[in-house]
């Protein structure tokens, strides 16, 4: 409110109210950006960057953006390690071959594929973990699932940014599954991207992510079927995982 109230004081203000302020967020509950400060400017005509369309209200002009990384993967050291791997392959350090953090979710084919990554353990190298939070409760054939494969008891990890952050840091490819929320994939692919992991797409359409019509992600994604995930987890992502394994450092580049 009192920046709002020092903009509309400036004498600059007044002179020139219709050049473009350009005012971001991320925030899943933030419906009015930047609160009044956020309303002076829309009124002004400023552009307002958002990561969903219903996210920028009183915006008559918006441009869709992904979710910032997070703020580990935005380290001046960090974002030299990353270019480094994707710049000098053969000096690539070394990494997990499969990272996958996240929570169970209610939407129930979310669960199915989700779940499913837990066959992905049995993979060489692979680190897969469920964190706390998510769905409240699994479904019984999902629940039956996970018993049939070893997930005896609630072994879920604690939520942390950081940690999912420094996975896909350490890994080749990271998971991007389907969720709950639509922002969920977005976010766990700029990580992907910001840390140099290569994403798997799995139940996410490439025409739900940001920029599909100016952004290639054939070439620097795998798409890996859903259904046939829900079938055989284990043999259909050693097949995608082994076929890409040649060009993984000219996926990483790109």
């Amino acid at each position: 409110d009192e920046a709002a109230a020092a903009l509309q004081q400036s004498p600059w203000w007044g002179k020139a109210a219709s050049r473009h302020v350009v005012l971001a967020t991320a925030l899943e509950d933030d419906s009015s950006p930047l609160g009044e400060l956020g309303t002076t400017a829309a009124a002004a005509g400023a552009v307002g960057l958002c990561v969903e369309k219903g996210r920028c209200s009183g915006f008559k002009r918006t441009a869709l953006i992904p979710p910032l990384p997070s703020p580990l993967l935005l380290a001046p050291n960090t974002r030299g390690h990353v270019a480094h791997d994707a710049c000098v392959p053969d000096g690539v350090r070394r990494r997990a071959s499969v990272f996958f953090r996240g929570p169970h979710a209610s939407d129930s084919e979310a669960q199915q594929l989700r779940a499913r990554l837990w066959a992905l353990r049995a993979y060489p190298g692979a680190d897969v973990k469920f964190t706390v939070g998510g769905g409240g409760r699994l479904d019984s054939d999902v629940r039956s699932w996970l018993g049939k494969n070893g997930w005896a008891k609630d072994i879920r990890v604690p939520l942390s940014a950081d940690a999912g952050a420094s996975g896909a840091l350490h890994a080749d490819f990271c998971v991007v599954v389907k969720g709950d929320h639509k922002l969920q994939p977005v976010q766990d692919l700029t990580d992907a991207v910001a840390a140099g992991c290569v994403p798997i797409l799995l139940g996410v359409n490439p025409k739900d992510l940001p920029l599909p019509k100016a952004l290639d992600y054939s070439t620097f994604t795998l798409t890996i079927d859903d259904l046939e995930f829900r079938r055989y987890p284990l043999e259909t992502a050693k097949t995608a995982l082994e076929a890409a394994a040649p060009k993984l450092p000219e996926l990483r580049k790109a």
